[in-house]
Parts: structure tokens; sequence; C-alpha cells
């Protein structure tokens, strides 16, 4: 179905007239391409006057020219990163040159030259002052073509360094490819989803997902030979930067010369030559039938080949440059059980007697028939081979046909398959069957022409087409799964089995997608850079186009989730065998609750991004700087479908239009002795975020009618839920109503507003230390909020606690009180979901920084002390549940950030050898490099949680018949004698709504993780064949230290079940590890469960390279 951005004429007439007005006012590029060179010129007795000034690219020969001003004043903008060679003319005054001009991308290079009379020497050697950010000051990082050839990089993504820039956290998670911004870069305490990438100055991110183009299989979307180098931007971008609230990653390609040139490279990385993983375990039995866990230490061989080269088509006017990279690995993963040593336990005697009950069998038929359900279990943990293939190619033409215009022609694409390698950790809590395969396809193509009107006018213009295709399939099943496999499908549900401890298994809810989504992309951007005396003014525009074909529902197989191995069991044996409570026999089914999506698969979607900008660069005074900027932009969204629009919701016939996106931007630097050593800058800005397209989607198909695709979530005491392990075909019976999601009319983009104070000494000609205050705060951030809820219908929920050695948080004696919420408004609905931009964010930091760029030491080194707060913001793009715990007390949202790191230290050292040496010593003992790159700290916040079964009051029969469900809301806590009526919560929270499943009384993101620590190592020896070919030789080291970087810990605190026998109570039992009054073993809260695991993470590895260069 499809849903297309429809146009009044009106508005497009207006969309021409603007456009018209943006080109007759000299509009600007993005800088994200190109750097500037400014600086002044003087003579010897400190006189000011007019030169001419021309830059020559030493690669390709390119000349630039430009006038300096009656005082001496001058600036080339918007010059292609490389290294220049600088010659100054005036009348009068010998010549003066300057070699080896650095020009990085996003940044400004400023020079002084000092003139002497014609009969002096007539060359000087250059005075470069300092390379330094731009006018709008800005937290950034730049890894130049240097720093990008020497440094180790684990994952193979160069790009994945902005991890290490300041104000930064990479979640140490386990990676799910099918989740929405895998492995992303949390910037200023926000969510990944906030972010936004660039190439070449066109948009490099995946609009559905949010996250970067060509990593959503663990890959990369651009040829790593190809990359130039890339800038990290982490706050208070320029105001033709938008689309971001967090982080900007942009990158620069590389690009021909009038020399041949290219490299050749090859590394290997064995497991065999690293250390092993303690947490990578099997299951197995012992001689005497008990379940152990046995190290093992499974293959990871990783093979990568590249090549590039680059040269004159014809000299000084069209060049060529091409990239192929190539990567093979084989790295079986292993499923197993979180806590394999508790869930593989022998029964208690409680447990068997309570099977046996349930399913009619005797105790020791019950026994018999648990330990073979551990054994068909056990079947599908193990080693599963997994394999990786990926291939990326880049194009590029540089032509110049005249000194006044540049042309850029650019093409590059990637496929990468992965058998069995949807999920790419080391180890993963699900199924042999469950890993699935994916498949990764992108493509770009891009185009752009700049033109020097005049040596003061530089117009710009990009025009960029890309697509990149996701896709999961679901692995083969294992002979239990397919006893499970329902007929509508042919596949097994996802059947989750005691989280806390055990596993999942079945076809996972992201699996057999074929397209999800199948995105293109086509951008414009345009616009000139205006040199005007002391004013830099440009002006511009972007335009992006997006079109998202899905093909594919989450979770149509189905998903049961079981609070315990016992229910699970029970169901397996003798479906619908449980009470209200899942603790006793009954009638009811035994899973915790029931998930499925069904309907039209099929859907496409529109979405446009536009953005207008103005911003002048003005330099009041020889030390004195200001900058101020205005930037519109809007993301339009699709109209809706009449025919999947829900009468009965009106909130679903329509998507919100924000139309108010003004974004101010402001920085003054000022050098407060005019001899550039010591430097304020100050700035401050307004950014906004997009909202993903998969959030779109979400309230385009999920509008409760049958016309869309439906969504269905079933709890044990429903009039009709199934029994396992049924999975619907269609839509089910009406007693079992569907899910909606719509957003809220007055919904926003994210609007950050961000600031920074910046203290800047020099030391020396290279070395700079530098001290940020940096601060943001975040408004209108999205959440999810479950809006068909009665809040006029509460009961009241009294939780006794079983926790015998008193181990935990909660040590009333008289236990906990919560609202018990149990009532729709509109019952005909389950849960309607409602896309809010209610949630706020703050963040204050402190950031001290040493840099020192050149030298036998090069180091770029920060240490960040910080502190992020939010309301609990959606960190998903698709909307699949709230995490709201109480709507009635909201105040339980704001705590630390779930990126909250309050301390950090990360950068990298590049050291090369001091001495020089000649003939045999020079060969033996000089061409070495050490790099080193790595970060530590402190942990990351999580929350105390619960599992069990989803809370249920128990009324008493009169009660009901008085009151019907709303019985719930009698406080009348008492021993039901007779016959009781179970009342169920909406949904699994402690107050029975569904959303977060945290402690109230404990609080959200209370507890730590521990620390992080990882440092990657290369040492590299460079002999030099011929004059033009070197041979380079590499030995790297990831996490040299073998530091156990915690991945997975446990977070549930308590188990969770109902009193049949007393009303309006339940009970909390602490996951203590001990036994429980109950008799059950139960997993120890904090526990860890896995290190080293996720794709950022691992155990120290070790990698052998090398490099032909010419």
């Amino acid at each position: 179905m499809r849903f297309r951005v429809q146009w009044p004429e009106w508005l497009r007439a207006a969309a021409l007239l603007a456009l018209l007005a943006v080109y007759a006012m000299a509009a600007s590029a993005q800088s994200s391409t190109g750097g500037s060179v400014a600086g002044t010129i003087r003579d010897a007795g400190g006189r000011l006057f007019a030169a001419l000034i021309t830059l020559k690219n030493t690669a390709t020969g390119d000349e630039i020219q430009v006038l300096s001003d009656r005082k001496g004043n001058f600036r080339f903008a918007e010059v292609p990163p490389g290294v220049y060679a600088m010659r100054i003319n005036a009348p009068g005054f010998a010549v003066w040159h300057a070699e080896s001009v650095a020009v990085e991308v996003g940044r400004i290079t400023t020079m002084t030259a000092q003139l002497t009379m014609e009969a002096v020497e007539p060359k000087w050697k250059a005075r470069q002052r300092k390379t330094e950010v731009g006018p709008q000051p800005a937290l950034t990082d730049n890894l130049d073509e240097g720093a990008i050839d020497n440094l180790p990089s684990a994952s193979g993504d160069r790009s994945a360094a902005a991890g290490l820039s300041a104000g930064t956290v990479t979640p140490a998670v386990s990676q799910d490819e099918s989740s929405a911004g895998p492995g992303g870069v949390s910037y200023r305490g926000l969510s990944p989803m906030l972010n936004a990438a660039s190439v070449d100055g066109v948009d490099n991110t995946l609009a559905f997902h949010a996250q970067m183009r060509g990593t959503g299989s663990g890959g990369y979307a651009t040829a790593q030979a190809a990359i130039r180098e890339f800038q990290v931007n982490t706050a208070n971008a320029g105001a033709e930067y938008g689309h971001a609230a967090g982080g900007l990653v942009n990158t620069v390609t590389r690009g021909g010369s009038n020399r041949l040139h290219g490299e050749a490279a090859f590394s290997d990385r064995d497991a065999a030559w690293g250390a092993g993983n303690g947490f990578t375990t099997l299951t197995e039995q012992d001689a005497a039938g008990a379940w152990v866990s046995v190290p093992y230490k499974p293959v990871d061989v990783r093979r990568v080949g590249s090549a590039s080269a680059g040269g004159p088509l014809r000299r000084n006017k069209l060049f060529w440059f091409g990239a192929f990279d190539r990567e093979r690995r084989d790295f079986p993963g292993v499923a197993r059980a979180n806590l394999p040593a508790t869930f593989f336990a022998a029964p208690s005697a409680q447990n068997v007697e309570t099977l046996a009950a349930r399913a009619g069998l005797s105790d020791a038929a019950a026994l018999t028939a648990w330990n073979t359900v551990l054994g068909d279990l056990a079947g599908m943990l193990g080693s599963v081979p997994r394999t990786a293939n990926q291939e990326n190619g880049f194009a590029r033409l540089d032509w110049r046909p005249n000194n006044r215009s540049s042309v850029l022609i650019e093409a590059s694409g990637m496929g990468r398959k992965a058998t069995n390698g949807a999920l790419a950790g080391a180890t993963e809590t699900y199924g042999v069957g469950s890993f699935g395969s994916s498949s990764t396809t992108t493509g770009t193509a891009l185009g752009g022409w700049t033109y020097t009107w005049r040596p003061s006018v530089v117009n710009s213009a990009r025009f960029a087409w890309s697509r990149e295709r996701l896709a999961q399939m679901a692995s083969k099943p294992t002979a239990f799964e397919q006893t499970l496999a329902s007929a509508a499908w042919g596949l097994a549900p996802q059947v989750s089995v005691d989280r806390a401890e055990g596993f999942a298994f079945g076809t996972r809810t992201s699996s057999d997608r074929r397209a999800y989504p199948d995105e293109t992309r086509q951008q414009l951007v345009d616009g000139v850079t205006w040199i005007h005396h002391k004013h830099a003014v440009k002006v511009g525009f972007d335009y992006s186009h997006v079109q998202d074909v899905v093909d594919g529902l989450n979770g149509q197989a189905g998903a049961y989730t079981y609070a315990s191995l016992l229910n699970f069991m029970s169901d397996l044996l003798a479906p619908d065998s449980c009470d209200g409570s899942t603790t006793g026999a009954g009638v009811y089914p035994c899973y915790s609750h029931y998930r499925q999506t069904i309907g039209l698969p099929d859907w496409s979607l529109q979405t446009e991004d536009y953005g207008v900008y103005v911003q002048d660069e003005w330099k009041l005074t020889r030390r004195l700087m200001f900058s101020a900027g205005m930037r519109y932009e809007r993301e339009r969204l699709p109209d809706t479908n009449p025919a999947v629009a829900n009468g009965a919701i009106p909130q679903t016939r329509y998507l919100p239009q924000d139309r108010n996106n003004y974004g101010p931007r402001a920085g003054v630097v000022w050098d407060i002795f005019g001899s550039g050593r010591t430097v304020i800058e100050a700035g401050a800005g307004v950014n906004y975020g997009r909202v993903p397209n998969a959030t779109v989607y979400s309230a385009l198909s999920l509008t409760g009618t049958g016309a869309g695709a439906q969504s269905y979530y079933a709890k044990p005491l429903d009039v009709g839920a199934p029994p396992f392990p049924y999975v619907f075909g269609a839509a089910p019976a009406l007693s079992i109503v569907p899910q909606a999601v719509y957003f809220d009319r007055h919904f926003q983009n994210p609007q950050v507003m961000q600031g920074a104070l910046t203290l800047e000494q020099r030391f020396g000609r290279q070395t700079v230390v530098s001290l940020t205050a940096l601060g943001s705060f975040s408004r209108e951030l999205m959440k999810i909020v479950d809006r068909n809820v009665d809040l006029s219908a509460t009961g009241t929920i009294h939780y006794t606690v079983d926790d015998p050695d008193k181990l935990g948080p909660l040590q009333s004696a008289a236990g906990y009180t919560s609202r018990f919420y149990y009532k729709r408004l509109n019952p005909a609905y389950d849960a309607i979901y409602a896309i809010e931009s209610e949630t706020n964010a703050k963040y204050e930091a402190g950031v001290l920084r040493l840099t020192r760029r050149i030298g036998a030491a090069a180091m770029n080194l920060g240490y960040t002390y910080a502190h992020a707060w939010d309301g609990n913001p959606a960190e998903s793009a698709l909307v699949t549940e709230s995490g709201l715990y109480d709507p009635q007390n909201t105040s339980l949202e704001w705590a630390a950030s779930s990126f909250d790191v309050r301390q950090r230290i990360a950068g990298q050292v590049v050291l090369h050898e001091p001495w020089h040496l000649k003939k045999w010593a020079g060969r033996a003992f000089t061409g070495y490099t050490l790099a080193m790159s790595g970060e530590w700290h402190t942990g990351l916040p999580y929350s105390m949680q619960t599992t069990g079964s989803i809370p249920a009051l128990a009324c008493s029969y009169e009660q009901w018949l008085q009151s019907g469900e709303d019985c719930a809301a009698i406080d009348d806590p008492g021993v039901i004698t007779g016959s009781y009526v179970p009342v169920s919560g909406l949904g699994e929270s402690l107050d029975g709504l569904g959303g977060s499943r945290l402690l109230p009384w404990v609080g959200r993101n209370t507890y730590r993780k521990p620390p992080i620590t990882n440092m990657d190592v290369r040492l590299a020896k460079r002999t030099s064949i011929t004059e033009r070919v070197s041979l380079e030789m590499m030995a790297e080291a990831f996490n040299a230290l073998n530091h156990q970087n915690v991945t997975s810990l446990e977070t549930i605190g308590y188990y969770a079940d109902n009193s049949t026998t007393e009303t309006n109570y339940g009970r909390l039992t602490y996951m203590s590890g001990s036994a429980s009054t109950t008799g059950s073993v139960a997993s120890a809260f904090g526990t860890v469960t896995a290190a080293n695991t996720s794709a950022a993470y691992r155990q120290r590895q070790l990698q052998a390279g090398v490099k032909l260069r010419f």
C-alpha cells in the first residue's frame, strides 16, 4: 500500500519562488565537502595591503586565486581537502611561498604572511599559525588521512572511531542487526537515532531505521580505502548542517592526482591467535546426567583484502580513482541460555508437584517429562555455523575543464550476505534455529559541480541517488521447532522461556522480512559562499526525497513469552492448565503474553526533507570573529490513506506536519593576545532531529483496521486467548482485539538547544590544550504512551516481599502498594499507542583535550566529566510498546539517561621513531609506527526490572457479581474462602499498565554496569622498495589488555506472581540466587551473563597485515 506526499498547487508555486530567491541571493553549499584558508598579509613594519594569493593543489595542480582586501585580509572558501602550496605576489615585494599548507574538511587553516622588499631573499618559510575549528565554535574531531592509515580498527569500519570523540558513548550491548540503529554512538546522552551522517556532502543515513547506511547487517557502505578523512561534530554545528539533533559524522573520499598512486592490502585475523571468552560455553550432559557448561573457543577467521589506485586521465584536468574491499569471515556463533547453571538445574519438588497437577501425571512421570523437555531445549543450544561475505566498490572522476569549474562524478556500492548472521554477537541467548540470515545491498551515484563566479563567490551543487535494501530470512528450524510450526505460515513462533535464566527459540519476530526496508533517496544540495571584505556569507538549501518499500511484518509468525521454565513445560505438555496466577493449576494458558502481527505485508511510503539556511561569518577585528546564522528545516510526512485510516480512532486519519523548526546559531572566536596561542570560543544554537521513517510506517500501517496490518496482544485471562502453540492465520475472533498506533496532533520534531564555551591554549607549534564547558537541553523528544487506559478506573494492589535473607532493596515488612490499571477506555481495542513529543533531556559536561598533530608523537586525547538526564524517551524507531510506567506519575521517568557516562578518557596516539638513520641502520631501525586508540569510561546505568505473570487481582465471586471487572477497584484486602474471579491488568508492569517493568520504589536507572576499558594497538614497519614503492608490515591487537567489558548482566530483580486466596494482593520474590520459599532456584540480580560479545567489544584478538603502497 502506498502513501505519497501530496503538494498543493500554491505550495509548489511558493517553493519555486523560494528557489529563485535563493539563487538571486547567491546561495551556499554545504561546507561538509571542503575547508578554508584565510589569513593576513603585512610587511616588516606591520603595514597591511592588498596582494594576489595563489593556492595550488600539489596533487592535482589545481590553482585558485584571490585578491586580499586593502587591509591584507584574504580567504579561500570551499577548498577541497588536501595539501597545497601558497604563493603571494605584491608589487615591490619579493614573492612569498608556503609549502605543505594542509586543508581539512570543516576547518579553517589560518596563515600570516610577512613580505619583504624585493632586494631581500625572495623565499620565506611559511608561518602557518594554526589549523582551527571554523568561526562557528563547535566541538569537533578530525581524523585525517595519516590517522586513518595508522590507527587500528577492530571493526574495519573507520567511522567507528567516532565513538572515541568527546561527548560520545558506544553502548556495550550485544548486537541484534534487526534493531534500529545497531551499534550506534550516542552524542550528549541522546539516542543514536538522532544522529546523521554524510559522505562528500550528501546524506548517508538510512531514514527508515535512523542509522548510518550499510551498518544494518554489521557492515559499512563506503570502501575503506576510499576514505580520505572524516569529521565528527559533537555539538554546535554551523547553520549549513541540519536534520541532526545528535552528532554528525562527515566523510570525505579520496580522488586522483597527477601521479599514479595506490595501495593493496591484506589482513588476516584468527581467533586461534587471541584469547578465549569465559562466557562462551556449551551446555552438555555429564556422566551423572547433570547439565553442565564447558568452555568453548569457536573459530573466528576474518580475511580482508583491499586495493585502490588513482591517477590522471589528462594532466591537471581529468583524474580517476577507484577502490575495492572484500571481506570473508567464518565466525560460528554460540546459542546459549542466559544462566545455564540455574536454568538446567534439577527442579524443586514443588515444581515437579505443580507440573504433575497441571499435566495430570504422577510425580515420577512429571520428573521424567521435565528431563525430556530439558533435553529438547538443550538440543537447540550450541555452535551455529555462521559466515559473512562483503564486497565494496568505489569509483570517482574529477574533471576541471577550466580554472573556474570542477566536476565530480562518483559511484559506490556494497553487498553483504551473512548466513546465520542476522545475530552477530559472539554468543546469543537464542536457539540455533533463530539466528536468521541477513543481506544488505547499497548503491550510490553522485554528481557535483563547483563553479567560481569570481574569486569571492563560489557555487557548489550536488545531486545524489542512493538505494539500500535490508532483508532477513529465518534459519532452518530444528526438529523440535518443526513440531511447533503453524500451518498458516510454516514457521514456529518465537518462544521466550524465562529470559532471566533461559533463552528464546523459534522464528525471531524480526526474521522473515524480504525488504525491511528497500529505501531509495534522491537529494539535491546547492548554494554559494560569498566573501565580501570581512564577511563570509553562506546561504543555501538542501532537498531530499525518500521512498521506503516494506515487504514483511514484524512478528508475523507469533511470539509466546513464558516467565518460567515450569510454565513453558506446563503449556507444552498440557495447554491451558494454569490458574490466574500462573503458579497453580487451572484452565488458563500458562504464558505471560502472546504477540502477533498479521495482515497486509507490503507497504510503500514517501517522505521529504528540506532546509534553507543563511550564515554570516564576520571578522570584526584581527582578533575577533563573530558568526550568526539561521536554519529552517522541515520533514514532510506523507498523507494517510483513507482506506486504512480508522474511523473509530480519528487520530489515525492524519500525520503531523511540523512547520516551525527555526534554528538560530551564533558564535564568537576571540584571539585574546593576537598571537593565536590563547583563544576563547563560544557558541550556541538550536538543532532539530527527524522522525525515523519506521515510526511513520508504524502509524500508517497499525491503525487497528482490517485494511492494514493488525497487531495483537493476548493475555492468559483474555477470552479467546490462543492455546500454545497456536498461531493466527487470519484475524482472530472478535474477543481478541487489535492494537493501534497514531501520532499525537501536536507532535513536534525533537529540538535541542546547545551551547559551548572553550578556552584553547597553544604550546609550541602543534600542541594544543583546550577546556570546554558543554551543555544542551533537549525538548519534544519522542515517547510512546498507551492512551487507551481508563485512568479513572484504578484499583490498588498490595505486594508482599519474599526475601528471607534481606538482600534486595525492598525491605518494608508492611509490603508495597501500587495503582492497578485494568480497564480500557475503548474495549474494541487493546493498547492504542500515541506517538508524542513530551519528553525532555539535559546534558552537562566538561571536556579537557590535548592535541598534537605532527612530529614523532601525534595524539588526540580527551577527558570528559558529564551527566545526562532524561524523561525516558523512545529508543526504538518501531512502535511496539510503551516505556512509561505510570501516566499519573511521570516523575518516575526523570532519571539518569541510559547513555549517561560520568567520566571518560578516550583518544588516539601515533608514535614514530625520533631518530634519523641512513644506510643499513636506516633500513633496519626506521619506518616504525606504534599507534594506539582506546577508551576508559564509567559504567552505563540500568534499571532493576521484574518478570512473572501479568498482575491480576482476585475478586470474590460476590464482589464480581456486584461490580463486574470494577471489583478490582474495591480496596478491601481479605481472604477469599470460596470461589474467586481474577481480573487481569493490561500488561506485565507491576501496576498492570503494561509499560516499563521497573520497580517504582527503586526507580529508573539506579544501578551501574562495571566500567569499560578497551585499547587497540598497531605496530607497523614500513620499508622502501624503490623511491615510489614501499611495503608495510603490520601486527595489531584489539582489546590488547583483554579487559572483561560487560555486555549483558541480570537485570531482573524480582519475580511477580498473584494471590488466588486474597483480594488485592500479589507477591514479589527477590532473585537472590538462592532457593525461595516456593522452592524454586532464582538467578542473582546483577550477575554478569556475558562480556566482550558485542560488535564494539570483544576479547583480545590478534591480526597480521601487509600493505603495498606506490
